[in-house]
């Protein structure tokens, strides 16, 4: 997984998320890019984060990062 694409798409998330998870999602992602993670981690992690984003601008994160790093399962 190429970190430079996951930081940015970390960024673009997290100025999407519902103000009240905002200081969660920034501690998850912190410690998340300071370790080694695979494309399978990273796309579970953004399954998890992306049921914190405000619901009008979900669709257009969700398009990015499947250009990007491709389908996301999104659990029910």
């Amino acid at each position: 997984m190429d970190r430079r694409i996951a930081e940015a798409l970390f960024v673009q998330l997290e100025n999407c998320v519902i103000p009240k998870y905002r200081e969660e999602c920034s501690m998850i992602i912190d410690t998340f890019i300071e370790e080694e993670f695979s494309e399978g981690e990273f796309k579970r992690l953004i399954a998890y984060l992306i049921k914190r984003v405000q619901t009008e601008k979900r669709a257009v994160i969700l398009k990015k990062i499947k250009e990007k790093v491709g389908e996301i399962e999104l659990p029910d």
